[in-house]
């Protein structure tokens, strides 16, 4: 019923009119707190998330080191990969691991753990962001880290 009356209004108001003011008429819904049409929202904060695919051995591998904060790192780096979208080269700053809720002594003591096991290579330089490459379990056989 309501949609009739909708399509009736419109067709009333605005006749042989397919769009209101530049915005097609069927991205308009009714605001009943405004009380006009409003543009329909097609966008949702989604937040934020990690992105698949985690290689499960890879993160079985980073749970066997000692402490907490080698997990929160690799979940980081999975992060910055999933943003970044490549798997070298992902800078791991401060500031993304702060979302983790870690410091950077922590960070640093983690990123040296993981290398040390051959899960990442490690690159500093200066006192810049270290940089990471993830070393997945094929390439842990030929490569060692640096």
């Amino acid at each position: 019923m309501t949609l009739i009356l909708y399509l009736s209004y419109i067709t009333y108001r605005y006749p042989l009119v397919d769009t209101v003011d530049g915005i097609p008429v069927r991205n308009l819904v009714w605001d009943k707190t405004r009380g006009k049409h409003v543009r329909r929202s097609r966008a949702r904060d989604r937040g934020r998330f990690i992105r698949g695919p985690i290689p499960l051995e890879w993160l079985i591998a980073v749970t066997q080191l000692r402490g907490k904060a080698a997990v929160l790192v690799a979940l980081a780096i999975c992060y910055a990969v999933g943003v970044r979208g490549a798997h070298r080269d992902i800078s791991v700053s401060n500031e993304l691991v702060g979302i983790f809720g870690l410091s950077r002594y922590a960070k640093r003591r983690a990123l040296e753990q993981m290398a040390t096991a051959g899960l990442i290579i490690l690159k500093q330089e200066g006192k810049s962001a270290p940089r990471v490459t993830i070393v997945f379990k094929r390439d842990r056989l030929t490569r060692r880290p640096v």
